[in-house]
């Protein structure tokens, strides 16, 4: 048991590391594009792979985009990563 632990281990602690790093370069990429567009929406809060983000009614159609392609793009990977946006008042509203 001991054995078969140390080796998902071994497997999951990288993958779980690039996650995270991708997500903090992800949240300072983000940052920065809503600061050079001059907008008012803000990163609030990162819960593991979603990134709450408090957007002004008025941004919504610039905000959007741009949340979404900075994050698809955030990695030169072959393979594109996944992203996925909800829109709500509230968190526990789009996490149904």
């Amino acid at each position: 048991m001991l054995l078969e632990m140390g080796k998902r281990v071994a497997i999951n602690s990288p993958v779980q590391g690039t996650a995270a790093d991708v997500m903090k370069l992800a949240m300072i990429k983000l940052h920065h594009a809503l600061l050079e567009n001059n907008l008012a929406a803000r990163i609030i809060l990162q819960i593991h792979d979603e990134i709450i983000v408090e957007i002004p009614e008025h941004e919504l159609a610039v905000v959007q985009p741009l949340v979404e392609s900075t994050l698809r793009t955030i990695m030169p990977w072959k393979i594109p990563l996944d992203v996925s946006i909800r829109i709500g008042d509230t968190w526990a509203a789009i996490t149904k």
